[in-house]
């Protein structure tokens, strides 16, 4: 089977938009397992290529409500520091968010 990339994969499961708040939640659980997404290539699924992937997202509006409307879900950065900020609090993602979303 073809593995697809993160970005494609991610605007098909996101393809009505998600909110931050979910955005948040599968970003967390694809750090954490490659599982959710077998589609796509666990290369691609590192913490730098995660965040980039989903500042992306939210440029396009697919990730959007509350919070988005400001340029830091834009930026790498911020989605970095959400997968930093779970470790640290031991407050990783809801999988109920997260199997509603990607399946």
């Amino acid at each position: 089977m073809m593995k697809e990339s993160l970005e494609k994969a991610l605007c098909r499961c996101f393809k009505k938009g998600v909110s931050l708040t979910e955005a948040r939640h599968v970003c967390i659980a694809l750090y954490c397992s490659a599982s959710y997404l077998p589609s796509v290539n666990s290369s691609e699924l590192n913490k730098s290529n995660i965040a980039k992937v989903f500042s992306e997202l939210a440029k396009t509006g697919l990730v959007r409500g509350l919070g988005c409307n400001n340029s830091d879900s834009f930026d790498s950065d911020y989605w970095l520091g959400q997968i930093d900020e779970a470790f640290k609090r031991d407050n990783f993602y809801d999988k109920n968010i997260v199997t509603s979303i990607l399946g």
